[in-house]
């Protein structure tokens, strides 16, 4: 129970407000000027925020960049990066909870470690924009829905080489 709310504007400006005094905490600059926040989640990443308890946040702009947050530093720990804008995201269940997926306009959704900002998988299929995803079968699959009329599914695992 998180006394810390997360609020994106349509000009790129992210805020923390502290729910008990309903005051500004902080205000992060990790998304180009004048971008809107179109996504939020949060995060459950052991060791992350705890001096506040309060975890990590992930924002996705129309920059194309979703920034993972330590909001108990409010310090940026990782840019995860498409080409277009951001129109989802997606945090897996436990155990895995440090897994992220990002939907994009640029056709894709990525599936990210928020531990370290590393792209675990790619999924590619779509022939125009990504417009909303969700995950099934307990986070080891994401179905998404695109701007060019098809549901496609796709497995969130690391592909073994």
């Amino acid at each position: 129970s998180s006394t810390l709310a997360v609020i994106g504007g349509a000009a790129g400006g992210v805020r923390i407000i502290g729910l008990n005094k309903g005051e500004v905490v902080a205000t992060l600059g990790g998304h180009t000027e004048g971008e809107s926040i179109e996504a939020i989640e949060f995060v459950d990443l052991p060791g992350a925020g705890a001096g506040a308890g309060a975890g990590v946040a992930i924002t996705g702009a129309t920059d194309g960049k979703a920034c993972i947050w330590d909001l108990g530093t409010m310090r940026l720990r990782a840019t995860l990066e498409h080409s277009d804008a951001i129109t989802k995201l997606l945090t897996h269940p436990a155990p895995k909870g440090y897994l992220v997926v990002s939907a994009s306009a640029d056709k894709t959704l990525r599936t990210w470690d928020a531990r370290t900002g590393t792209l675990v998988r790619e999924h590619t299929g779509h022939k125009a924009a990504v417009l909303d995803a969700s995950l099934g079968l307990e986070g080891s699959v994401v179905i998404s829905a695109g701007d060019d009329g098809f549901a496609l599914v796709f497995t969130t695992e690391a592909v073994e080489e």
